[in-house]
């Protein structure tokens, strides 16, 4: 056979090249390399942590790549932490069959993403809310080169409201947010203080009226009538608490199995703002039950207390 020549050793070459390029249009992309590491989980989870988005309402979806028929969306509401209630986006009809099944919560698709990162053979890509964190899309597949064939699953999520907090977790869950707000007031170091607060019996009578409380080291040094100033009289002058003490009565009646606790905690300081215990209805029990609501007016520093002492001379300082 003849030697090619080199115009035509390079003609060929190039028709060659020519053919792959035209056969490689149109091919699917190969699968895409992880996209999310286990610090941008992390830094997702503190920051939806950080809203207390315990109760919540989203559009969920989920799909597997081996399964069907495809899930259809469903609106799903979360209360503490669990899933309360699951319809279908739109119809508002109960989910029947494999759409019914497999809800999981946000915190449920940061742990399926955070398994599937230690899975040596998942590929992983995630999307993350900029504001609150939450996964708004998550495709987990195989990587190429495991040959593993039916593998992998798709989560669609997007937050709808943020419901008012409600108890989460039962008494549990009450108990580690007292521990949050007691945690908080302590970090202010306010053993001296001003506050208004108010207590009411749900089986008493009169009504307790609101009181400006003085607290120094922890322990209330004065009570006057809001408005008047005057000192409180009978039941007005009874029961006056400190802030560590509503924390106290919160914790004993946490304990208490006929008890209902709701609490609202100031942001900023911890203390509870309000607080509402009365009788589970299912125990027939009447005439039990109290409120209590704080609003802390100022936060003193102990120098404010000083009496007596050289720094004083011999007034003894301000007169309280």
């Amino acid at each position: 056979m003849a030697s090619m020549g080199v115009s035509a050793a390079s003609a060929l070459l190039a028709a060659i090249l020519a053919i792959a390029a035209t056969a490689a249009i149109g091919q699917p992309a190969p699968p895409p390399t992880a996209t999310t590491t286990a610090a941008e989980l992390e830094s997702a989870r503190a920051l939806w942590a950080a809203q207390g988005s315990a109760d919540y309402v989203m559009r969920f979806q989920r799909g597997a790549m081996f399964f069907e028929p495809f899930f259809e969306p469903v609106r799903v509401t979360v209360k503490g932490g669990a899933v309360a209630e699951v319809v279908l986006d739109g119809s508002g009809a109960a989910p029947q069959g494999s759409n019914a099944e497999r809800i999981s919560t946000v915190v449920e698709v940061f742990d399926i993403i955070e398994s599937s990162l230690n899975d040596p053979v998942a590929v992983v890509t995630a999307t993350y809310d900029s504001v609150h964190g939450a996964p708004t899309e998550v495709v987990i597949s195989a990587d190429p080169s495991s040959n593993i064939q039916d593998f992998g699953s798709t989560y669609n999520i997007e937050i709808l409201e943020f419901l008012p907090q409600t108890p989460t977790g039962g008494p549990s869950g009450q108990a580690e947010e007292l521990a949050n707000a007691r945690a908080l007031w302590a970090a202010q170091g306010s053993t001296d203080y001003v506050m208004r607060f108010q207590r009411s019996a749900l089986f008493f009578e009169p009504f307790f009226e609101p009181v400006i409380v003085t607290v120094e080291g922890a322990v209330v040094t004065e009570v006057v009538l809001e408005g008047s100033g005057a000192a409180p009289q009978g039941s007005n002058a009874d029961g006056i608490l400190t802030v560590v003490e509503v924390f106290d009565v919160i914790e004993s009646s946490l304990k208490d199995p006929v008890a209902v606790v709701t609490v609202v905690y100031d942001p900023a300081t911890g203390a509870p703002n309000d607080v509402d215990i009365s009788a589970d209805p299912s125990s027939n029990i009447q005439d039990f039950g109290s409120n209590y609501s704080t609003e802390i007016l100022e936060l003193l520093t102990p120098t404010n207390w000083t009496t007596g002492g050289e720094d004083d001379g011999e007034e003894g300082g301000d007169d309280k």
